[in-house]
């Protein structure tokens, strides 16, 4: 829709974009990659990413119009969605923490062992999408945040049942 005043819903398109990051939140095993969705602001990463979240939660998607027949997520297969947008690195890393239900860090580096120590418990998959990199606060805090968090915790795999999804 154009406002947020406007009803509507007109998701069309990015099928192989959708595809692609679908079928990578859906591998079978984590490899230690982060998956980056890249281009050039308004080509719409941010609708494929916000389409792959807003569609893989059971209530969101019960809302879709009967017509709808863009590419879905699977039912449940996010953990996490984050924008960064405006955030700091200890922001993103505090979101991410309280939906992994470990307790919030003083520091950005302390969330990954959180986090780790957290999984290792947990059999389920735990897929975080982290949009907008490129706009949190600073250039510096979103390279802290690739570099302390996202990078990591990807290389925690196969070990940890945890992939990631870069907006950038």
């Amino acid at each position: 829709v154009a406002g947020p005043d406007e009803r509507g819903y007109r998701f069309r398109g990015r099928t192989e974009a959708l595809t692609e990051v679908v079928r990578w939140l859906d591998r079978p095993t984590p490899d230690g990659r982060v998956l980056v969705v890249t281009g050039s602001p308004g080509v719409g990463k941010s609708a494929v990413l916000g389409r792959v979240v807003t569609t893989a939660d059971p209530g969101l998607r019960r809302e879709l119009p009967p017509e709808d027949e863009a590419v879905r997520a699977s039912k449940g297969s996010i953990a996490c969605a984050v924008p960064a947008k405006g955030k700091t690195a200890l922001e993103v890393a505090h979101e991410i923490a309280r939906a992994a239900s470990v307790p919030l860090q003083e520091a950005v580096e302390d969330l990954v062992p959180a986090l780790r120590r957290r999984l290792a418990q947990r059999c389920r998959r735990f897929n975080l999408v982290v949009d907008a990199l490129d706009e949190a606060t600073t250039p510096e805090q979103a390279r802290q945040l690739v570099r302390t968090v996202l990078l990591p915790l990807a290389a925690g795999a196969p070990d940890l049942p945890i992939q990631g999804v870069g907006g950038t």
